[in-house]
């Protein structure tokens, strides 16, 4: 092999770099958000005509709730706040305070989330989700 131009040596040179850098970013970024958010087994249920979606977050020292509700018989259900109607313990201990915030809603559909915080979130607690409508529905985690 021959020696290359000095113009093609610096492109080599910085090509090298930005690849490096780009890899050492997607390395980064994917170690950082598996460690601040896990999200747990998603659990559904159909209760008064109406679809329950759950889906827990675990983070560092806090657990976000992602909840759908999707109804097309029983629409009144979309316009109730859920934590009228719903009662979360952790270990047994009840959880107050509880604040719906919805992010997206329509006709059939409201989609929102609870924030459960400050908690302690060690391995092996308990989290229930009790929904109180025609009928009762517990929702249950261990972390």
């Amino acid at each position: 092999m021959g020696r290359l131009k000095p113009a093609y040596r610096r492109l080599i040179f910085y090509l090298i770099v930005l690849l490096a850098v780009m890899g050492l970013s997607r390395m980064i970024q994917t170690n950082s958000d598996s460690f601040y958010k896990t999200s747990l087994e998603i659990k559904e249920a159909i209760i008064s005509k109406s679809k329950f979606t759950i889906i827990p977050y675990v983070l560092e020292n806090s657990i976000e709730l992602s909840i759908s509700i999707e109804s097309f018989e029983n629409p009144d259900i979309l316009s109730q706040t859920i934590t009228d109607f719903c009662f979360i313990s952790l270990s047994g201990n009840a959880i107050e305070n509880l604040h719906w915030d919805i992010k997206k809603e329509s006709q059939s559909k409201v989609e929102g989330v609870i924030l459960l915080e400050p908690i302690s979130t060690k391995e092996g607690t308990k989290l229930e989700i009790d929904l109180f409508l025609e009928s009762n529905t517990t929702f249950t985690w261990i972390l």
